[in-house]
């Protein structure tokens, strides 16, 4: 299997894990509306429509949404296991923690 597909699948089972995985939403996003937030955190779990356009690497690892009037970015990011550096490779779940942000467009 090739790093990019690896990366993919670890990627798509951490967003599918929030509340669970290592998952930041920043205050901005945090203090919109309850059902405004769940809806945020909903479609980035489940979002499936990944296009060479939109993911060129095929990682899984980057989008943006609309909802509402509000333009959500969510990324995920790969450190070490302290959170300290950048991970030496993100194909490898021994080395690598995922980080999920979510934030508004004008955070990023």
């Amino acid at each position: 299997m090739e790093k990019s597909e690896i990366i993919k699948e670890l990627n798509d089972k951490h967003r599918e894990n929030i509340p669970n995985s290592k998952t930041l939403i920043t205050k901005w996003v945090k203090d919109l509306w309850e059902e405004m937030v769940y809806k945020i955190i909903q479609e980035v779990k489940y979002y499936t429509d990944f296009r060479k356009w939109n993911d060129p690497y095929w990682e899984h690892d980057f989008w943006s949404l609309k909802i509402g009037w509000n333009q959500i970015y969510w990324k995920i990011d790969y450190y070490d296991t302290d959170y300290n550096f950048w991970s030496e490779d993100a194909s490898n779940a021994k080395i690598t923690w995922r980080l999920l942000t979510i934030m508004n467009s004008n955070e990023y």
